[in-house]
């Protein structure tokens, strides 16, 4: 709450989070001050300034010092201007500055209720995520080295857009979101939201939604060490191209091996027709694991996936679907269907990077 003259944040509720936390033997990861500061004379609250933030951060510190307690703190959590994420950087005290673990932004490609197909399958709304990554790193850069994590992201705000957000047409912006983050050396991306929302990874029956089951894909191949793709960057991209480290060894949901030293690497056809992609590495790999992923049913609307043609479902005792792959030869080409999208993991592959 804030004090209704000054707008200070009181930090009493915080304080009994706190306590709650502590009597429940709970492990704290983080904390984060703001949510989307700069939208609030928009939502009909009183204006909370840069300035005013700021001190605000000074006051949570203090909580947690006279609490001994060392957590790291996240925020402010904007929704879109950089404007005000420049200012509050720049006010942030001496102090404070070095007490930022890491700068939260939020993250939506448009309004739910504007959005259609045609924007979820557009080019150029997906290249929009690249332009404002950059004008929020900019604004933020008087922070130095903190880094900067997306705090909140989806496909649209709003709750998402009814029967588009659930679907496999939504997982060309979160496949891209994925990508473009790691690329821009976002390290962190925090999905909105887990269930009962029109963009959730969870459908309201609880049952994983498109993008679900592409965390699952990336969650299990991908390590954080991003790999060089020419042109991963440019604009204009029908066919989006992205390339890890894989994971040195493969989880238990996985049928095939993964070592140090493999690439993984995702493929978008994010266009009406099939496209042929010839892969060129500057290593060798002897095998490459192949995962082509497509819609169930219904085209693009479908609520579920086909991989390698194989329909995926969580079973009735909710086990996870079997990460399977078909075996390719490294030097050959590739033909991505229409509005398809591909994994391969290169084995053996030794990238000098991996290693």
């Amino acid at each position: 709450s804030r004090n209704n003259q000054t707008l200070a944040w009181d930090p009493t509720g915080a304080e009994a989070l706190l306590d709650y936390f502590a009597s429940k033997n709970y492990t704290i990861t983080a904390l984060e001050l703001g949510n989307e500061p700069d939208l609030d004379p928009r939502k009909g609250r009183s204006n909370v300034t840069a300035e005013q933030l700021s001190a605000d951060f000074d006051v949570l510190k203090n909580v947690l010092q006279q609490r001994e307690q060392q957590l790291p703190i996240f925020g402010p959590d904007v929704a879109f201007s950089p404007e005000y994420l420049k200012d509050f950087t720049q006010n942030q005290s001496v102090s404070t500055k070095t007490k930022i673990a890491a700068v939260t932004v939020h993250h939506y490609y448009g309004n739910s209720a504007d959005f259609k197909l045609a924007n979820f399958l557009n080019i150029k709304t997906l290249d929009s995520l690249q332009d404002k990554l950059q004008e929020l790193q900019d604004a933020k850069s008087s922070l130095g080295n903190s880094p900067m994590y997306l705090g909140e992201t989806s496909s649209t705000y709003g709750g998402g857009t009814a029967n588009l957000s659930e679907s496999y047409a939504a997982s060309f912006m979160w496949n891209d979101k994925l990508g473009t983050a790691a690329a821009m050396k976002v390290p962190v991306v925090m999905r909105q939201e887990f269930a009962l929302g029109r963009y959730s990874l969870l459908n309201d029956e609880f049952m994983p939604t498109p993008d679900w089951y592409f965390s699952y894909i990336w969650k299990n191949l991908m390590n954080t060490t991003v790999l060089s793709v020419d042109g991963m960057l440019d604009k204009g991209r029908a066919v989006r191209s992205y390339a890890f480290c894989a994971k040195s060894q493969a989880s238990r949901h996985m049928s095939f091996p993964l070592q140090q030293g493999d690439v993984v690497v995702v493929i978008m056809n994010v266009q009406n027709e099939s496209a042929t992609v010839d892969i060129k590495m500057t290593s060798q790999a002897s095998t490459r694991y192949e995962m082509h992923v497509g819609p169930d049913c219904c085209g693009v609307l479908s609520p579920n996936v086909k991989v390698n043609g194989e329909s995926w479902r969580v079973g009735s005792d909710g086990s996870l679907p079997l990460i399977k792959a078909i075996l390719g030869t490294p030097a050959d080409n590739l033909t991505i269907p229409a509005y398809g999208t591909f994994f391969a993991v290169y084995s053996n592959a030794k990238a000098a990077a991996c290693l």
